[in-house]
């Protein structure tokens, strides 16, 4: 408010100043009323988001899953003394140190 404008309101007629204070109450309510939807909106775009990320958060894990499932298979086959997933190389570590044909085994005739 300016200068002078409160004075200028305690002065005037008593109906004047109930019709500037039902002004106020009006202005003030549609305040609160795009306040109330702005809020609304807000809610729900936030979860929209959230549905939105535990779709991508869901994808990312089962991803992480297969990979991490595809990872451990030569591990766990060169543990055991099996041959490993790649096909060119027929013996892993663990395999060649169990087999009968390593290069100390073979005899010269």
């Amino acid at each position: 408010m300016e200068q002078g404008k409160i004075d200028q309101i305690l002065s005037s007629k008593p109906e004047d100043r109930r019709y500037l204070f039902e002004e106020a109450a009006r202005y003030y309510a549609s305040l609160k009323v795009r306040r109330a939807e702005a809020e609304r909106k807000l809610q729900k775009t936030e979860e929209k988001h959230a549905a939105e990320w535990e779709g991508v958060l869901g994808e990312v894990r089962r991803s992480y899953d297969v990979l991490k499932v595809q990872a451990e298979k030569p591990l766990s086959t060169a543990r055991c003394g099996m041959p490993s997933l790649n096909t060119t190389s027929t013996s892993s570590c663990c395999a060649s140190r169990n087999s009968p044909m390593t290069t100390r085994s073979v005899r010269k005739v």
